[in-house]
């Protein structure tokens, strides 16, 4: 007999790293340096094996700009685990906070402490020694292999990017991103450093060419349960981190890793199982919020995501005002009724103001 909570797990090792950048040497100090460049960059190195290359460039050449992906679990903090980071010549991770809390290693103990973490008073981060850091985990499905790959980046905008793409193709499913095909692309941005244009090539999940119909079945097949790797996070992003941000470390300490809590592997702990509750039948949705399969799609009622979406775009438009403010808006202003809308007409809504707020943001950036 199986073991219940355990034995229907399975933990997909990880295959290889995906970079955004080349290494090249300074003519001045002689010290290597990462280059950004407009395509993804796998090599043979200690992260990725031979074998996992040479399929990844069977598939997609040497200077691929997109990648057909799809994250494995549904946890965003599994998949893409975003903290400040801070490492160290000897130990690796010196530090990992999340804007508030911060797990930093005590260099004269060995120890690990908890501090305040504030990055606009951090000198670390004022130095560039900590940023912000995303790892992103995925299937490459297209190339052989089983289990996932992984990108590291420390772009704001990248970030910022993956979040808002993901959150909007949960409004499009009713919470669902896992096991659906996406396109990841690296694109050129423009944007002002010190008061001057500069091209930046960021990360984003596209959605030209995805069809919502394709997202939608996929949406509705059952989800098996993974574990993939946790984030090493002792292990150097070395195309983020130059060896000039990655500091020295005092002699006759041996510390503890940051994040040794994070990579132990402990039994699942099994819980006494409680007798089932009986639920009622759900009607046109079901209980998450998510169109049920089968039947016209299209004329399902807005699901429980989409509506938490369009709120959310709502107070872009209106600031902080209360919801039934908000509600109001949409009526009055865009000839949308929250409370009536359909499946469909929820999707187009979600289009219209998307694209509203990304040509705002076109005119801003036209007019600095």
């Amino acid at each position: 007999m199986p073991i219940k909570g355990l034995s229907e797990v399975r933990r997909l090792p990880r295959i290889g790293k995906v970079r955004l950048g080349i290494k090249e040497t300074s003519q001045k100090s002689g010290n290597e340096f990462p280059r950004p460049v407009d395509y993804f960059v796998v090599n043979a190195d200690q992260t990725t094996s031979e074998a996992a290359a040479e399929a990844f460039h069977r598939v997609y050449g040497d200077k691929p700009r997109e990648l057909d992906i799809m994250f494995p679990v549904e946890d965003r903090d599994k998949f893409f685990a975003q903290f400040y980071r801070r490492y160290g010549s000897g130990t690796g991770l010196l530090c990992k906070g999340d804007g508030e809390t911060a797990m930093e290693l005590n260099r004269e103990t060995g120890e690990i402490q908890e501090i305040e973490c504030n990055p606009t008073e951090c000198e670390w981060v004022q130095k560039g020694h900590c940023r912000p850091v995303g790892t992103l985990q995925f299937l490459l499905y297209k190339v052989p292999g089983l289990g996932v790959w992984q990108i590291d980046t420390s772009s704001y905008n990248s970030i910022i990017n993956l979040n808002s793409a993901i959150d909007f193709v949960r409004a499009l499913t009713g919470g669902r991103i896992a096991m659906i095909p996406l396109k990841l692309v690296i694109r050129p941005k423009e944007v002002q450093v010190e008061g001057k244009k500069k091209t930046v090539y960021v990360l984003d999940l596209a959605q030209e060419g995805i069809r919502l119909q394709d997202i939608l079945t996929a949406s509705k097949a059952p989800l098996s349960q993974f574990l993939i790797p946790g984030a090493d996070f002792n292990e150097v992003p070395d195309d983020l981190y130059p060896a000039s941000l990655i500091d020295s470390e005092p002699e006759g300490v041996t510390p503890k890793p940051v994040d040794e809590c994070e990579t132990s592997d402990h039994p699942a702990k099994i819980e006494p199982k409680s007798k089932p509750e009986v639920k009622p039948k759900a009607s046109a949705r079901t209980t998450n919020g998510r169109a049920k399969a089968g039947g016209d799609w299209e004329e399902q009622p807005i699901s429980k995501g989409q509506r938490n979406y369009i709120l959310k775009l709502a107070g872009q438009f209106y600031g902080d005002i209360p919801e039934k403010e908000k509600i109001q808006k949409l009526l009055e202003e865009w000839e949308f009724d929250l409370d009536t809308a359909t499946y469909k007409e929820a999707v187009e809504q979600i289009n219209i103001m998307q694209n509203s707020i990304n040509a705002d943001k076109t005119r801003q950036e036209a007019a600095q």
